[in-house]
């Protein structure tokens, strides 16, 4: 991809990151956070990057980072081999404290080719939060065309429009969510949605 980082914290602003290939996770962007190191995006256009065949994360991909803020940014036409085709942000080793922040901005038309959360896959995460966005036009061919929060503790979603995404995943228990799929850690779990469109 064009940006790698491990051991160290990240902020972009105010950039265009387009047309990389990342053969390892993170078209445009990868970060190993080591459980200590932050991620913040603002301003900025992340689109048509795409991972190798057996990665995910065609735009952004992060592991173990201490959080993630992703602040008035455009993800579009990023392709991910597996899961995320927008962005994938996973902690390992279950639920933590880190947690996603997405404000005011666009993750449409992304792909998931074989696996889940077209837009956005957020694995592990303490609070998945999304104010003001537009998730629109993704597509997956498992679970949550548009979002899909796994083993999340808190999912939140204020005032944003979730449309025309597309899941293809295995009809069973777990499956569905053309617009948002989560499915959450235990007991005081949950998915809050307030003044939003999902159609």
């Amino acid at each position: 991809g064009a940006i790698q980082v491990a051991a160290g914290s990240l902020a972009i602003s105010n950039c265009v990151i387009i047309d990389n290939i990342g053969g390892q996770g993170g078209g445009a962007i990868y970060m190993n956070g080591l459980g200590t190191n932050s991620l913040t995006i603002r301003d900025s256009t992340v689109n048509s990057n795409e991972t190798g065949a057996t990665s995910g994360g065609g735009g952004l991909a992060t592991y173990d980072v201490a959080g993630c803020i992703v602040s008035n940014c455009n993800f579009r036409a990023n392709r991910a081999g597996t899961s995320g085709g927008g962005m994938s942000v996973y902690r390992p080793g279950g639920v933590g404290v880190p947690s996603i922040w997405v404000y005011e901005s666009t993750i449409a038309d992304n792909v998931a080719l074989n696996g889940s959360g077209g837009g956005i896959q957020a694995t592990s995460l303490n609070t998945n939060s999304f104010y003001g966005c537009t998730i629109s036009g993704n597509t997956c061919s498992g679970w949550g065309g548009g979002m899909y929060f796994y083993t999340a503790v808190t999912g939140i979603i204020v005032n944003c429009t979730v449309v025309s995404n597309v899941a293809r995943g295995a009809v069973d228990l777990y499956s569905g969510g053309g617009g948002v799929n989560a499915y959450f850690a235990g007991t005081g779990s949950g998915l809050a949605i307030r003044n939003s469109t999902i159609a």
